[in-house]
């Protein structure tokens, strides 16, 4: 007669089979998961690095930009001041009778008014209503200038920062799923050397195989929500 320890040997190996089953299901799916989350953050990045280079183009093109608006507004107030000091000087030259100095210094502030004149139409701080100044006291406004036309690269800026952020935080949950992947190949693992083992080590074995897909299924979850 065989030992009542032997009677049925097969006991456990259905709960076994039904265990690798579902972890194998778990498995799949997680696969899947990582998968998704992997080419969401290949595209993350992907949009990342795009932005960035936009953004660099955008601060090459604003540093042109203000440059350019900034220097000839700059000449725009140099020419005006030569046109000024040009014609107070006329003035003199005309009380004191020097008839050739007058119309020399008047010709001259004639010319430095006209390159004022010209510059005053290239220079958006003196054409635009948005900048230009309310008198001919008062001085444009470089403030909303600068945050006009730094709005783009700002925008941009913030684009790119959210896809660094997608990035990370895909990226993050695939490392995450291959550790839970990681941990189910330890339950295929324990679930294999209890369908070998003897019923009660079997039993044993597919108590830790249950655990260990328990832990892997919650951490799984986690991923998900968070």
């Amino acid at each position: 007669m065989n030992p009542s320890g032997n009677s049925n040997p097969e006991r456990g190996k259905t709960l076994v089979l039904l265990l690798t089953l579902l972890n194998m299901v778990l498995v799949a799916t997680i696969s899947a998961l990582q998968v998704d989350v992997t080419v969401r953050s290949n595209q993350a990045n992907r949009d990342s690095q795009y932005y960035a280079i936009q953004v660099t183009g955008s601060l090459v093109q604003t540093g042109a930009q203000s440059e350019f608006d900034l220097n000839t507004y700059s000449k725009w107030l140099a020419d005006t001041q030569q046109s000024l000091v040009a014609g107070y000087s006329a003035l003199q030259r005309h009380l004191a009778n020097d008839q050739a100095g007058y119309e020399r210094l008047t010709l001259e502030s004639l010319i430095f008014q006209a390159q004022a004149d010209q510059a005053k139409t290239l220079s958006v701080l003196l054409t635009d209503p948005a900048y230009a100044p309310a008198s001919d006291q008062a001085s444009p406004n470089i403030s909303a200038y600068y945050a006009d036309i730094n709005a783009n690269s700002v925008a941009l800026v913030q684009k790119q920062n959210d896809a660094s952020d997608a990035y990370h935080r895909w990226n993050n949950k695939s490392d995450s799923y291959v550790a839970v992947l990681t941990v189910l190949a330890i339950a295929f693992f324990l679930l294999g050397v209890a369908q070998m083992s003897q019923p009660n080590i079997r039993l044993l074995f597919s108590a830790f195989a249950t655990g260990v897909i328990s832990i892997g299924f919650i951490w799984t979850l986690i991923i998900l929500i968070f």
